[in-house]
């Protein structure tokens, strides 16, 4: 993979990321800010199971929904 492919991989899995936060929060992706924290837009433990499980679905991952808080922490931003 080239750091280009790299780079629009990384774009592509944020924008996911803000399509599937934006539907579950009832705002628009381009309302989201990819350096706002995500503790910031009030995320409870329905909104993040649902952001987890349809990240797992649409990339093929299997990360726990009762992790959200771990990864928040590692991973604070959608940036």
């Amino acid at each position: 993979m080239t750091p280009l492919d790299a780079l629009n991989y990384l774009n592509a899995i944020q924008e996911m990321i803000k399509s599937i936060l934006s539907d579950a929060l009832d705002l628009e992706a381009d309302d989201l800010d990819l350096n706002t924290n995500l503790e910031d837009f009030g995320i409870d433990s329905i909104i993040a199971t649902a952001l987890v499980d349809q990240l797992n679905n649409q990339l093929g991952l299997k990360l726990k929904p009762n992790r959200f808080v771990d990864y928040i922490y590692e991973y604070p931003t959608i940036d």
